[in-house]
């Protein structure tokens, strides 16, 4: 046992003795307050929607009549420091709506785990004044508006309260919860008790999924069926035919209600899965039995795991399963594939699979080309493409993007795995509608003769 801290046990397997050091100085860098949750009140607030921009942060936020960002109203994380909150509103944004009174909701990010963590951290706040809309602001085109609504709704919150608001607005008097969550930072225990209670007051709403009579089986949550641009593990769907095969429950969250993915939390005690946002639904866990997890990995777990589980007292395996040879890991979207080794060796941990257990099938996942087609489809689509466009003057982005691929993987590689390079790069422009853009022209040419 590598750590011990607020009852929850964490071990790693697969992981060099500077990673765990690292993980280690991570887990308890993170604070659990005990505080009561701050409300404060504003006037004359003018609301500026976010603006994506390349490095992952966002212009926009709330503003006071001088110009000042109102407190609380901020987002900060811990790796990039403010994401939301520091654009000044400018003369030529034309507010185009004036509302009232109004509860402060934060913003909308398009990723399901930051609408878990952060866009739903203001909401423990919507029960003080059952009068009021919930203003959340948000890009005129981001996904996750109906999934934030149900969230809304499990907590007992009427969906018609939420106002997602995607244009410069005024509220004369805006009432300014402090968000329960800041990520990989803290966490104020008294907003994980107040979203348990709301969550309990409606229970029936997602009690009864399981269908064990005795005391439900380990869970696994696959992503083997996520869309091409979410991370994936080649490998996966051989892995759940093992664990199936010894009467462990695998389930894709994706497919069900979220209703039924908040009984699958609530009603079984042990997880496992590739790591990814899934597993955010911990947050929804409303009893005080310990949980146990196994985290099927790469060596970078982002530390947003960690804050989740000082949450909930039991054990936590982070496995590194990760192999992306013959390329690397560029970030949280990089397929990998599965090492069936060290996947083995953490699910028996958890009694997911029998000890030295030879179940576990040697198919490396995917082909070379398939593998090829994969990899270099997120990489281009998120490292090249996605800059380009964000990026203003994003030609040198575009440049850097290709010129260092080739710089880091060399020339190794067979003939029909370039072609599947070449590929993921022309279905990219296509889906950005750039494939006859002049800057990814020529950097189509400098990969075609790499």
């Amino acid at each position: 046992m590598v750590l011990s801290l607020h009852g929850v046990d964490f071990s790693f397997e697969g992981f060099s003795a500077d990673r765990i050091t690292q993980f280690e100085s991570s887990i308890k860098s993170i604070r659990l307050i005990d505080r009561p949750l701050r409300l404060t009140e504003a006037r004359a607030v003018t609301l500026i929607p976010p603006v994506p921009q390349a490095d992952g942060r966002f212009l926009g936020g709330a503003f006071a009549g001088d110009g000042s960002p109102v407190p609380d109203t901020p987002v900060v994380r811990s790796d990039l420091g403010l994401v939301f909150g520091n654009k000044l509103p400018a003369p030529s944004e034309i507010v185009h709506e004036v509302i009232p009174r109004a509860i402060y909701g934060g913003m909308l990010f398009s990723g399901y785990g930051h609408i878990v963590l952060e866009s739903a951290a203001r909401l423990w706040s919507a029960k003080l004044a059952v009068d009021l809309p919930v203003l959340i602001m948000c890009t005129p085109k981001v996904d996750g508006r109906a999934i934030f609504c149900r969230i809304a709704e499990a907590l007992g919150i009427d969906p018609d309260r939420i106002i997602f608001v995607d244009s410069p607005t005024l509220v004369d008097h805006l009432l300014v919860p402090e968000a329960g969550l800041s990520l990989g930072r803290e966490v104020n225990l008294r907003y994980v008790q107040e979203l348990h209670s709301m969550l309990n007051r409606q229970a029936s709403l997602f009690r009864g999924y399981s269908r064990h009579e005795q005391a439900p089986s380990p869970c696994y949550l696959s992503r083997s069926g996520m869309q091409s641009r979410q991370r994936r593990g080649f490998g996966e769907r051989d892995l759940e035919s093992a664990l199936y095969d010894h009467g462990v429950f695998v389930v894709r969250p994706e497919l069900l209600t979220f209703s039924s993915q908040l009984a699958i939390v609530n009603e079984h005690d042990t997880f496992a899965g590739l790591i990814g946002s899934q597993f955010h639904n911990f947050l929804f866990r409303a009893n005080s039995r310990a949980l146990s997890a196994a985290y099927l990995c790469s060596e970078s777990p982002n530390v947003n795991f960690f804050q989740l589980d000082l949450l909930f007292p039991g054990a936590r395996v982070y496995a590194n399963v990760a192999s992306f040879e013959p390329f690397f890991e560029f970030g949280n979207r990089a397929p990998f594939r599965i090492d069936e080794e060290v996947a083995g060796r953490a699910l028996s941990t958890l009694g997911m699979l029998p000890r030295r257990s030879n179940t576990l099938r040697n198919s490396r996942g995917a082909n070379p080309e398939t593998y090829a087609y994969g990899w270099s489809f997120n990489f281009f689509y998120y490292k090249a493409f996605r800059r380009y466009v964000m990026g203003g003057n994003g030609a040198p982005l575009m440049r850097d993007a290709v010129g260092g691929l080739k710089k880091r993987l060399g020339a190794d590689f067979q003939a029909s795995e370039r072609e599947e390079i070449l590929r993921a790069f022309d279905e990219c422009a296509r889906l950005y509608r750039l494939s006859d853009d002049n800057v990814v022209l020529s950097a189509r040419r400098e990969l075609a003769v790499w």
